[in-house]
């Protein structure tokens, strides 16, 4: 039999590789490092920064709707209503602004009224910052909305903790200014409140009740009229904050304290859990505190707090593996030549 043909491929249409390219070079800057410039804390003293309260007083805010820029839509018959609204109007000289929000011009009053209560009054009423009303004050008895502003840098610096990032706006009963004293008076209602810190302001939007109806030969209740119809806020700062929670920790039940005695030592320790382990060989942690360790340091001694902080303490443990030379281990061993190592002493390793 003869052999079959054998198909050859042409040289010619046979797969070719694509050619190289050279890369094309892209001119390029060096990048300078910005940022702030870190201040030196240490540089200067300390000085606590000047704290001044806003005085007591009242003004009135005219809240008209003004008709804002025609546009083209409105022009052509796209749009039916011009933009309406109000911009932030202070309140006279008091750190307080009001303002209809966008979208809120038809729950908006066309006047108010913002008092502003002394500071012995805001401490009465259970308030450390500022105490406020803010009510309608054209006549309508129906009641309205609108957006108040406080500007708290003035005393944005009266305590630590980051006192100002933990601002925000509450509401309190009418009967905090004229009876503060009754507890009922002093319940605070966080409102959402947008606390902007680098502009130093707080904002929420805020329900302006309306003016107090009066019939004839009779005259408002004593607690409404002292607040003239109004929702008294208050400017006051919460137990957390962006930055942190500065809450006070109290001594709970899960630890034991002990304090006097004839050293005057107070002493505090505080148990951890940890998850159980096969053997039941779970270790024990506790942190413990003692103000002896405190106490007994002279400037002549070592100052440095624990890793964990000043007068606590805690003790974990290690595991420890010994060792000795290998010139003490040739008995049974392999090593003979003499040299400075160190051999393991045993297999096992030792906690402690």
């Amino acid at each position: 039999m003869l052999p079959g043909a054998v198909a050859v491929a042409d040289s010619k249409s046979g797969p070719s590789l694509p050619e190289l390219t050279q890369p094309k070079a892209v001119p390029v800057k060096p990048v300078r490092a910005g940022g702030a410039k870190k201040t030196d804390d240490a540089a200067a003293p300390w000085k606590a920064p000047k704290v001044s309260w806003p005085a007591a007083g009242s003004a009135e805010v005219d809240l008209a709707p003004v008709p804002g820029p025609v546009g083209k839509l409105f022009l052509s018959g796209a749009a039916q209503v011009p933009a309406v609204g109000s911009g932030s109007r202070r309140a006279g000289k008091l750190p307080v602004a009001v303002y209809t929000a966008p979208g809120k011009a038809a729950e908006a009053p066309s006047k108010v009224k913002v008092s502003v209560a002394g500071k012995d009054a805001a401490r009465k009423a259970g308030v450390d910052g500022v105490l406020l009303s803010v009510g309608r004050s054209d006549g309508s008895a129906r009641s309205g909305s609108a957006k108040v502003e406080v500007d708290y840098n003035s005393f944005r610096g009266a305590y630590g903790g980051d006192y100002a990032a933990r601002l925000h706006l509450v509401e309190l009963p009418a009967c905090a200014l004229t009876t503060p004293e009754r507890a009922e008076c002093r319940t605070q209602k966080p409102l959402q409140t947008q606390n902007d810190t680098r502009a130093g302001k707080l904002s929420a939007q805020v329900t302006t009740p309306g003016s107090p109806a009066k019939s004839a030969g009779a005259q408002a209740a004593p607690a409404v009229a002292a607040s003239g119809g109004a929702t008294v806020l208050a400017a006051t700062a919460g137990d957390a904050g962006p930055t942190g929670d500065y809450k006070a920790t109290s001594l709970q039940p899960s630890g034991s304290w002990s304090s006097g005695g004839s050293t005057g030592a107070f002493n505090w320790s505080y148990g951890i859990n940890v998850p159980a382990v096969a053997g039941g060989q779970a270790p024990q942690i506790g942190l413990d505190y003692s103000s002896q360790s405190v106490d007994g340091r002279m400037s002549a001694a070592n100052s440095q707090a624990s890793w964990i902080g000043d007068g606590w303490n805690w003790e974990p443990g290690f595991i420890e593996r010994t060792y000795k030379s290998c010139e003490d281990d040739k008995a049974g061993g392999t090593n003979t030549t003499k040299v400075g190592d160190q051999c393991w002493f045993n297999d096992n390793a030792t906690m402690s």
